[in-house]
């Protein structure tokens, strides 16, 4: 049984009784054929005002707009006009080895550049429709029929034409390959004409991957010729094709390599049309979802193609979305939605419940919940979740196998309209930190150095600058805070003095609160701040007690301790004592834990029980809250009846923030103010007499003589004896008892 013997014929648009032909063809010059319904005019012809008596039915000039678009008013399902560039730098042709009808078309390249004139596609169209009615009763009606054409540049030469049709997109992309692979059921027609618009030959092909009958890729569906003048009866053809035999007049603009001017007629041979039956050829269901217009150097399957011309034809198809693209901080779970559209007869719907949609992570950090969801709920969508705990970008690729009628359509995220490109998410973050935990003297000046820094996806951490900082600080066990000048961060807090409104952090992420205190205890500095990042919707809130922060920072205040003692010459301890105390270098320990700034002395008297002497005991002395420093002591007064036995300041030493208490150990000594003299005189010659004087027990002889020194200033006894002096001169010898009063 023949190939035409096995199926339905394409309706009648594609052949008639030759009588008619005849007729036709004298009434027009060219050949034509139609459907006995007149849906499609297969006659040679764009002109909408030449269409020849008793046929009807569409033309290609209602499928164009007039600008190369189609109007899509028409009885069509589905049409599609495109327009390809002249130019040699814009118009994009066939390159490559292994750009042929009979090889996948992963193989195939494109670029951009020249062919042949007569080559060289300027528009090229096609339709279909669910109306054509074969006339033979020979199955059910209507029919589902593909009409297809293009015009050339030149017709100086044969030309050898092909149209695939794709069940998937099929698009040229930016890199020289083209979208998807070619899916089981593809199908191609090739066919040849004459400059003079004889159509030779034209062959539908189905594309069935290995075993086919050509080449081994490809399944011979049908062989046949011209739509006016094919001998066989007409209700048996599946498909034909038609040049114009004549110049024409284009139903949109045209230029004609050998006409002047930039809209001229089609001369005799540049212009193709033609069609196919896909019921009649067991194709009915086929899903189409692109075409492309080729010519070629032969009409073989595996000749060297030339130029080409592509366009979307959506008569069913699927694509997919996957989305948001976006930015989160880290630990932040991210939605991925993935959907899936279904498209029949150029309508595009949800896809069906139960539809799987497959997620793969192409790189990146963080982790799917799943690899894959099923749609529900009529939406076409469905979701996993993706997370990640570190910085970076992730791009996650979706897929699905959907079925559209009889055909399943595996649609992937590659960025080639309409399906989408694959998600990409990136995760930021950021940080805050707070230094200066330290140990110093009350009255120093400290500085908290907060830092703020953020991590927009690269994996680095880097300076967060322009941010507002807020600073808390909080006194305890007895700190009060003050704020000094230079500080650049907001302090939020009570006891300052200072007008604490900052500015932002610096170019290095960084401001500063500067402070004291003029007592101990500890202050404590916490930091918060928001962190805006390019594509994230809302700033990250960091705080130094953030899991990968710093930790809040705290300053200890430390103040000083000074001791001495006070005793009189016999060791016991003596009150009443004033002493001057000085502090001649502060502590500072801004640059080592050790280090002493010379000032000019700060003094203080201290009198002994009297503030700011701290110990009520006599002559224990004790000075507190003291800034840290060194420390010298010097006496300046000595309790009355006693002098001062060393009149020269004494070093106290230096505090430490190791060491804060100064003790002189070594006492200060006063003396008593008491020297016993006694001169023993005759009360009559007045003439000093010697004799024992015994004073609590210690015994002395008194002066028997004028000293030398006396006598050379010429005294004499009697003026040692005229200054006085108690007299007990009618006494036994050695019964002389004297009572001394000793002042304290």
């Amino acid at each position: 049984m023949s190939k035409t013997e096995s199926r339905r014929a394409i309706p009648r648009k594609f052949g008639v009784a030759l009588a008619v032909v005849a007729l036709l063809i004298g009434a027009v010059g060219s050949a034509y054929a139609m459907h006995a319904d007149g849906v499609f005019q297969l006659d040679g012809n764009t002109d909408p005002a030449i269409h020849p008596a008793n046929v009807t039915g569409d033309d290609w000039d209602q499928l164009d707009d007039g600008a190369g678009d189609p109007n899509n008013d028409d009885g069509a399902l589905v049409s599609s006009f495109i327009t390809d560039p002249l130019s040699q730098t814009v118009d994009q042709i066939y390159t490559g080895g292994s750009t042929k009808d009979d090889l996948d078309t992963t193989g195939w390249r494109h670029t951009a550049g020249s062919v042949p004139d007569k080559d060289n596609i300027e528009h090229a169209f096609a339709a279909m429709y669910n109306t054509c009615d074969d006339g033979a009763d020979t199955g059910t009606d209507p029919d589902t029929c593909l009409y297809f054409g293009l015009d050339r540049f030149a017709r100086n030469g044969d030309a050898q034409v092909g149209f695939w049709f794709f069940k998937n997109s099929m698009t040229p992309l930016a890199n020289g390959t083209f979208a998807s692979p070619h899916s089981i059921g593809d199908i191609l027609v090739l066919s040849n004409f004459t400059n003079g618009g004889v159509v030779g030959t034209i062959q539908v092909y189905k594309w069935v991957g290995t075993g086919g009958d050509t080449n081994g890729t490809l399944d011979l569906l049908a062989a046949e010729g011209e739509c006016a003048t094919t001998n066989e009866d007409p209700l048996l053809h599946d498909s034909c094709g038609e040049s114009n035999i004549a110049q024409i007049q284009s139903a949109w603009t045209y230029d004609a390599k050998s006409i002047s001017g930039t809209n001229n007629p089609m001369p005799q041979g540049s212009f193709y049309e033609g069609g196919i039956n896909l019921n009649t050829l067991g194709l009915a269901g086929t899903c189409i979802a692109s075409f492309i217009a080729e010519t070629r150097s032969s009409q073989s399957v595996d000749a060297v193609l030339k130029d080409f011309a592509y366009g979307e034809f959506n008569v069913c198809s699927a694509n997919i979305q996957v989305g948001l693209d976006g930015t989160n901080r880290v630990g932040t779970p991210h939605t991925v939605t993935g959907h899936v559209n279904v498209v029949q007869a150029g309508v595009s719907t949800n896809a069906p419940d139960g539809t799987t949609i497959n997620f793969t992570k192409v790189s990146g950090p963080g982790n799917l919940s799943a690899s894959s969801c099923v749609t529900s709920g009529g939406t076409g969508s469905c979701t996993v979740t993706l997370t990640s705990s570190v910085t970076g970008v992730t791009v996650i690729h979706a897929s699905s196998d959907v079925s559209v009628g009889n055909t399943t359509f595996h649609v992937e995220t590659n960025g080639s309209s309409p399906n989408s490109d694959d998600l990409q998410k990136t995760w930021v973050d950021a940080k805050i930190g707070i230094a200066g935990t330290d140990t110093d003297g009350i009255g120093e000046t400290h500085t908290f150095t907060v830092t703020v820094e953020k991590d927009t996806g690269t994996g680095s951490f880097v300076a967060a600058s322009g941010v507002d900082v807020d600073v808390t600080l909080d006194n305890a066990s007895g700190a009060d805070y003050d704020i000094l000048a230079g500080t650049t961060c907001d302090v939020v807090g009570s006891g300052d003095t200072f007008d604490h409104a900052g500015t932002d952090t610096n170019a290095s992420g960084q401001c500063v609160v500067n402070f004291t205190s003029a007592s101990a205890g500890t202050v404590t500095g916490s930091a918060t701040a928001s962190v805006s990042i390019t594509g994230l919707a809302n700033p990250i809130v960091v705080t130094t007690d953030d899991t990968g922060s710093t930790g809040d920072a705290v300053k200890t205040f430390l103040d000083g301790t000074l001791v001495w003692h006070k005793v009189d010459q016999d060791g016991a301890p003596l009150g009443g004592a004033t002493f001057e105390v000085c502090r001649t270098q502060n502590l500072n320990t801004s640059t080592n834990p050790d280090s002493y700034d010379n000032i000019t002395p700060v003094c203080v008297s201290v009198t002994d029980n009297s503030a700011p002497d701290a110990n009520p005991a006599d002559g224990e002395f004790l000075l507190e809250d003291l800034i840290l420093g060194t420390y010298t002591v010097r006496e300046t007064a000595a309790p009355a009846g006693y002098h001062i036995d060393n009149p020269n300041a004494v070093s106290a030493g230096s505090h430490t923030v190791l060491d804060t208490s100064l003790e002189i150990v070594t006492p200060f000594v006063n003396s008593r103010l008491f020297r016993l003299i006694v001169l023993t005189c005759d009360d009559v010659s007045d003439e000093l007499v010697v004799s024992a004087v015994t004073l609590d027990g210690s015994g002395l002889d008194t002066i028997g003589a004028v000293p030398a020194g006396l006598v050379a200033k010429g005294v004499t006894e009697a003026d040692l004896c005229g200054l006085g002096g108690a007299s007990y001169g009618d006494l036994p010898a050695d019964t002389y008892d004297p009572s001394v009063q000793i002042p304290k």
